[in-house]
Protein backbone atom coordinates (compact mmCIF):
# COMPACT_ATOMS: atom_id res chain seq x y z
CA UNK A 1 0.00 0.00 0.00
CA UNK A 2 1.38 3.28 -1.30
CA UNK A 3 0.12 6.96 0.35
CA UNK A 4 -1.83 7.47 -3.18
CA UNK A 5 -3.91 4.11 -1.91
CA UNK A 6 -4.58 5.79 1.64
CA UNK A 7 -8.09 8.44 1.12
CA UNK A 8 -7.42 11.72 2.63
CA UNK A 9 -10.97 12.71 2.06
CA UNK A 10 -14.41 11.60 1.70
CA UNK A 11 -14.37 11.79 -2.29
CA UNK A 12 -11.33 9.91 -2.17
CA UNK A 13 -13.12 6.82 -1.69
CA UNK A 14 -15.41 6.96 -4.83
CA UNK A 15 -16.31 9.37 -7.85
CA UNK A 16 -20.35 8.94 -6.17
CA UNK A 17 -20.94 12.48 -5.06
CA UNK A 18 -23.83 10.93 -2.61
CA UNK A 19 -19.87 9.61 -0.97
CA UNK A 20 -19.13 13.08 0.23
CA UNK A 21 -21.93 13.53 2.53
CA UNK A 22 -21.72 13.63 5.93
CA UNK A 23 -24.61 11.04 6.80
CA UNK A 24 -28.00 11.52 7.90
CA UNK A 25 -28.29 12.92 11.56
CA UNK A 26 -28.11 16.19 13.66
CA UNK A 27 -24.53 18.14 13.49
CA UNK A 28 -25.19 20.59 15.60
CA UNK A 29 -23.95 19.94 19.07
CA UNK A 30 -26.40 22.03 21.20
CA UNK A 31 -29.71 20.09 19.61
CA UNK A 32 -27.97 17.22 20.31
CA UNK A 33 -27.35 17.63 23.28
CA UNK A 34 -30.35 18.57 24.25
CA UNK A 35 -32.30 15.79 22.56
CA UNK A 36 -29.79 12.77 23.70
CA UNK A 37 -32.63 10.77 25.02
CA UNK A 38 -31.00 7.84 26.19
CA UNK A 39 -32.28 4.03 27.22
CA UNK A 40 -31.38 1.75 29.39
CA UNK A 41 -31.41 -1.78 28.09
CA UNK A 42 -33.16 -4.30 30.51
CA UNK A 43 -31.10 -7.14 29.30
CA UNK A 44 -27.39 -7.68 30.39
CA UNK A 45 -24.08 -7.88 27.51
CA UNK A 46 -21.05 -9.30 27.26
CA UNK A 47 -18.27 -9.08 25.15
CA UNK A 48 -16.69 -12.08 23.48
CA UNK A 49 -13.45 -12.57 21.97
CA UNK A 50 -13.22 -15.70 18.74
CA UNK A 51 -9.75 -17.21 18.23
CA UNK A 52 -8.06 -16.18 15.24
CA UNK A 53 -9.81 -17.02 12.13
CA UNK A 54 -12.83 -18.21 14.04
CA UNK A 55 -16.68 -17.04 13.52
CA UNK A 56 -19.53 -16.91 15.49
CA UNK A 57 -21.27 -20.09 15.78
CA UNK A 58 -24.73 -19.71 13.33
CA UNK A 59 -27.01 -20.44 16.38
CA UNK A 60 -25.31 -16.97 17.73
CA UNK A 61 -24.74 -15.04 14.48
CA UNK A 62 -28.87 -13.76 15.13
CA UNK A 63 -28.33 -12.39 18.75
CA UNK A 64 -24.99 -10.54 18.33
CA UNK A 65 -25.50 -7.41 18.74
CA UNK A 66 -22.40 -5.65 17.59
CA UNK A 67 -19.16 -7.48 15.85
CA UNK A 68 -15.57 -5.74 14.79
CA UNK A 69 -12.83 -7.55 13.19
CA UNK A 70 -9.30 -6.36 14.93
CA UNK A 71 -5.61 -7.35 14.40
CA UNK A 72 -4.29 -9.43 17.32
CA UNK A 73 -0.56 -9.91 18.26
CA UNK A 74 0.10 -12.12 20.81
CA UNK A 75 3.22 -11.58 23.19
CA UNK A 76 5.12 -8.24 23.88
CA UNK A 77 4.69 -5.22 21.91
CA UNK A 78 8.71 -5.22 21.18
CA UNK A 79 8.34 -8.62 19.64
CA UNK A 80 5.21 -7.88 17.78
CA UNK A 81 5.03 -3.91 16.63
CA UNK A 82 1.72 -2.56 15.40
CA UNK A 83 2.67 -2.66 11.44
CA UNK A 84 1.87 0.96 10.06
CA UNK A 85 0.03 -0.17 7.30
CA UNK A 86 -2.81 -1.20 10.15
CA UNK A 87 -5.75 -1.08 7.29
CA UNK A 88 -3.94 -3.87 5.81
CA UNK A 89 -3.99 -5.58 9.47
CA UNK A 90 -7.83 -5.21 10.02
CA UNK A 91 -8.36 -6.67 6.68
CA UNK A 92 -9.90 -10.16 6.08
CA UNK A 93 -6.96 -12.05 4.82
CA UNK A 94 -4.23 -10.74 8.24
CA UNK A 95 -3.34 -13.93 8.95
CA UNK A 96 -4.29 -12.95 12.68
CA UNK A 97 -7.41 -11.79 13.21
CA UNK A 98 -9.62 -11.83 15.73
CA UNK A 99 -13.61 -11.16 15.91
CA UNK A 100 -15.09 -9.59 18.79
CA UNK A 101 -18.62 -9.97 19.18
CA UNK A 102 -21.06 -8.28 21.93
CA UNK A 103 -24.21 -10.55 22.98
CA UNK A 104 -26.95 -10.39 24.70
CA UNK A 105 -25.91 -12.16 28.28
CA UNK A 106 -29.15 -14.16 28.12
CA UNK A 107 -28.25 -15.52 24.73
CA UNK A 108 -25.25 -16.66 25.60
CA UNK A 109 -26.21 -18.54 28.90
CA UNK A 110 -29.06 -20.38 26.63
CA UNK A 111 -26.54 -21.59 23.96
CA UNK A 112 -24.04 -22.84 26.87
CA UNK A 113 -26.67 -24.60 28.39
CA UNK A 114 -27.75 -26.10 25.26
CA UNK A 115 -24.48 -27.30 24.12
CA UNK A 116 -23.17 -28.43 27.40
CA UNK A 117 -26.19 -30.42 27.05
CA UNK A 118 -26.22 -31.98 24.50
CA UNK A 119 -22.44 -32.62 24.81
CA UNK A 120 -21.13 -30.62 21.50
CA UNK A 121 -17.49 -30.63 21.48
CA UNK A 122 -17.39 -30.00 18.03
CA UNK A 123 -15.74 -26.31 17.18
CA UNK A 124 -18.37 -25.61 14.36
CA UNK A 125 -21.53 -25.87 16.78
CA UNK A 126 -20.20 -24.79 19.96
CA UNK A 127 -17.64 -21.89 21.21
CA UNK A 128 -13.98 -22.35 19.53
CA UNK A 129 -11.37 -23.27 21.95
CA UNK A 130 -9.88 -20.57 23.10
CA UNK A 131 -12.43 -17.93 23.08
CA UNK A 132 -12.28 -15.14 25.83
CA UNK A 133 -15.35 -13.31 27.44
CA UNK A 134 -15.12 -10.10 29.38
CA UNK A 135 -16.35 -7.04 30.52
CA UNK A 136 -20.66 -7.89 31.69
CA UNK A 137 -22.29 -4.97 30.97
CA UNK A 138 -25.64 -3.02 30.22
CA UNK A 139 -26.45 -1.01 27.31
CA UNK A 140 -27.91 2.55 27.15
CA UNK A 141 -28.86 3.63 23.94
CA UNK A 142 -28.63 6.66 22.61
CA UNK A 143 -31.45 7.82 20.73
CA UNK A 144 -31.40 11.18 18.85
CA UNK A 145 -30.02 10.52 15.31
CA UNK A 146 -26.53 11.97 15.00
CA UNK A 147 -24.13 12.61 12.30
CA UNK A 148 -21.51 10.10 12.22
CA UNK A 149 -19.63 13.59 11.13
CA UNK A 150 -21.09 14.76 14.57
CA UNK A 151 -18.24 16.66 16.70
CA UNK A 152 -18.24 17.11 20.59
CA UNK A 153 -21.45 14.86 21.76
CA UNK A 154 -19.91 11.34 22.76
CA UNK A 155 -16.47 14.02 23.95
CA UNK A 156 -19.48 15.36 26.46
CA UNK A 157 -21.01 12.22 27.45
CA UNK A 158 -17.38 10.89 28.32
CA UNK A 159 -16.00 14.00 29.98
CA UNK A 160 -18.95 13.63 32.75
CA UNK A 161 -18.95 9.99 32.68
CA UNK A 162 -15.35 9.67 33.51
CA UNK A 163 -15.82 12.24 36.50
CA UNK A 164 -18.24 9.88 38.23
CA UNK A 165 -15.58 7.26 37.91
CA UNK A 166 -17.59 5.28 35.50
CA UNK A 167 -15.93 2.99 32.57
CA UNK A 168 -17.05 3.25 29.19
CA UNK A 169 -17.22 1.34 25.69
CA UNK A 170 -18.95 3.11 23.16
CA UNK A 171 -19.80 2.32 19.90
CA UNK A 172 -21.26 4.53 17.22
CA UNK A 173 -23.51 2.83 14.32
CA UNK A 174 -24.73 4.15 11.09
CA UNK A 175 -27.74 6.31 13.30
CA UNK A 176 -26.97 6.17 16.97
CA UNK A 177 -24.28 5.66 19.79
CA UNK A 178 -24.38 2.98 21.73
CA UNK A 179 -22.56 3.08 25.81
CA UNK A 180 -22.26 0.02 27.65
CA UNK A 181 -21.15 0.24 31.28
CA UNK A 182 -20.84 -2.29 34.51
CA UNK A 183 -24.09 -2.83 35.90
CA UNK A 184 -23.66 -1.37 38.66
CA UNK A 185 -22.70 2.05 37.21
CA UNK A 186 -25.69 1.65 35.10
CA UNK A 187 -28.39 4.28 36.78
CA UNK A 188 -25.79 6.57 37.79
CA UNK A 189 -24.72 6.97 34.29
CA UNK A 190 -28.33 7.17 33.14
CA UNK A 191 -28.61 10.14 35.82
CA UNK A 192 -25.86 11.76 34.08
CA UNK A 193 -26.95 11.70 30.39
CA UNK A 194 -30.02 12.76 31.67
CA UNK A 195 -28.05 15.47 33.64
CA UNK A 196 -26.39 16.62 30.67
CA UNK A 197 -29.80 17.11 28.69
CA UNK A 198 -31.41 18.81 31.24
CA UNK A 199 -28.52 21.22 31.33
CA UNK A 200 -28.44 22.06 27.33
CA UNK A 201 -31.85 22.70 27.30
CA UNK A 202 -31.57 25.15 30.09
CA UNK A 203 -29.43 26.99 28.25
CA UNK A 204 -31.77 27.05 25.82
CA UNK A 205 -34.29 28.31 27.21
CA UNK A 206 -36.27 24.49 26.90
CA UNK A 207 -38.25 22.73 29.33
CA UNK A 208 -36.79 19.85 30.68
CA UNK A 209 -37.52 16.09 28.99
CA UNK A 210 -39.72 13.94 30.37
CA UNK A 211 -37.78 10.61 29.54
CA UNK A 212 -39.09 7.30 29.73
CA UNK A 213 -36.27 6.74 31.88
CA UNK A 214 -37.87 8.86 34.81
CA UNK A 215 -41.16 7.50 34.49
CA UNK A 216 -39.16 3.68 34.86
CA UNK A 217 -37.61 4.79 37.79
CA UNK A 218 -41.41 6.37 38.93
CA UNK A 219 -42.72 2.73 38.32
CA UNK A 220 -39.78 1.08 40.43
CA UNK A 221 -39.98 3.04 43.10
CA UNK A 222 -44.22 2.58 43.33
CA UNK A 223 -43.54 -1.06 43.29
CA UNK A 224 -41.01 -0.91 45.94
CA UNK A 225 -43.54 1.25 47.82
CA UNK A 226 -46.82 -0.83 46.76
CA UNK A 227 -44.06 -4.38 48.04
CA UNK A 228 -43.34 -2.29 51.54
CA UNK A 229 -47.01 -1.46 51.72
CA UNK A 230 -48.23 -5.08 51.48
CA UNK A 231 -45.48 -6.46 53.81
CA UNK A 232 -46.23 -3.83 56.52
CA UNK A 233 -50.05 -5.21 55.83
CA UNK A 234 -48.51 -8.69 56.00
CA UNK A 235 -46.83 -7.64 58.96
CA UNK A 236 -49.71 -6.16 60.87
CA UNK A 237 -51.41 -9.13 59.85
CA UNK A 238 -49.61 -11.53 61.45
CA UNK A 239 -49.34 -9.08 64.56
CA UNK A 240 -52.61 -9.73 65.03
CA UNK A 241 -52.99 -13.19 64.49
CA UNK A 242 -49.96 -13.30 66.81
CA UNK A 243 -52.03 -11.21 69.53
CA UNK A 244 -55.35 -13.45 69.14
CA UNK A 245 -53.04 -16.31 69.75
CA UNK A 246 -51.69 -14.85 72.96
CA UNK A 247 -55.19 -13.88 73.70
CA UNK A 248 -56.43 -17.64 73.11
CA UNK A 249 -53.00 -18.80 75.40
CA UNK A 250 -53.33 -16.28 78.02
CA UNK A 251 -57.08 -17.35 78.21
CA UNK A 252 -56.11 -21.03 77.93
CA UNK A 253 -53.16 -20.68 80.65
CA UNK A 254 -55.59 -18.60 83.04
CA UNK A 255 -58.13 -21.40 82.91
CA UNK A 256 -55.07 -23.80 83.61
CA UNK A 257 -54.10 -21.61 86.67
CA UNK A 258 -58.10 -21.69 87.62
CA UNK A 259 -57.80 -24.95 87.58
CA UNK A 260 -54.54 -25.70 89.27
CA UNK A 261 -55.57 -23.31 91.68
CA UNK A 262 -58.61 -25.23 92.24
CA UNK A 263 -56.48 -28.09 92.56
CA UNK A 264 -54.21 -26.78 95.10
CA UNK A 265 -56.55 -25.44 96.99
CA UNK A 266 -58.48 -29.17 97.31
CA UNK A 267 -55.42 -31.12 98.27
CA UNK A 268 -54.62 -28.27 100.43
CA UNK A 269 -58.06 -28.97 102.37
CA UNK A 270 -57.95 -32.54 101.60
CA UNK A 271 -54.11 -32.39 104.04
CA UNK A 272 -55.71 -30.62 106.60
CA UNK A 273 -58.10 -32.56 107.15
Amino acid sequence: MTSKDIPSKASDFSGNADHDKPGPGEQDLNKLLQTLDPILDPVGYIWVSLPPGETPPPTLSSSILYQFCEPYYPGSQKDNPTPSAGLTAMSDSAPKTRMTIVLPQPALNAFTTTTMRLGIDDDTLGLAKGTETAFPCRLISIRCQSSLSAVGMIAKMTKELVSEGISTNIVSAFYHDYIFVKPEDADLAMDVILDIVDEAREKAGLPPVDSDYDHQMDDDDDAEADEEDDDYESDESSDDENMDDDEDDSGEVEQTRQKLGKTSINDRKGNRS
